[in-house]
């Protein structure tokens, strides 16, 4: 008995530290490619983050948790109809949303394109719980792609 017990706690130990270790390739990923994840509890407002995406916001990378108005409140005024837009054709329709948009971020008073991308996610009752989603950063691009056409024109 005691045999079995310290095996099975020696395998969810090993099992503990393999999911350490795949969080910590994520996140390494996710700034890497500049692209963070998130979840929105559609029955609390509450975004839970990943840490590229606070820092994609200008947040703490440690913030785990905000609500949905700080994320709103980092878009800049003439594109939140944008994202309020497409937030509502998501949850009316259940469709997929997809739409860039300019953060300025908290950390400092710098701009950038943003690419968000999300889905809703359904309970057993077909009723929507959740959206979740990626926010990538494109600042870099679209600069790189303003300078493209300059070049060419």
């Amino acid at each position: 008995m005691r045999e079995k017990l310290e095996r099975e706690t020696a395998e969810k130990l090993h099992a503990l530290e393999r999911l350490r270790q795949s969080e910590e390739r994520l996140e390494q990923v996710e700034e890497m490619a500049r692209v963070g994840s998130f979840e929105w509890r559609l029955d609390s407002d509450e975004v839970s983050i990943s840490a590229e995406t606070a820092r994609i916001l200008g947040m703490s990378a440690s913030t785990k948790r905000v609500g949905l108005g700080e994320v709103l409140a980092a878009v800049i005024e003439e594109d939140r109809p944008i994202i309020a837009e497409a937030y509502a054709a998501m949850l009316r329709d259940g469709r997929s949303f997809n739409v860039e948009c300019r953060v300025r971020r908290k950390s400092a008073d710098v701009l950038a394109r943003v690419i968000s991308r999300a889905r809703i996610v359904v309970g057993d009752d077909a009723s929507a719980l959740s959206a979740v989603g990626t926010m990538q950063d494109v600042t870099d691009l679209r600069k790189a792609e303003e300078a493209n056409a300059r070049l060419a024109a």
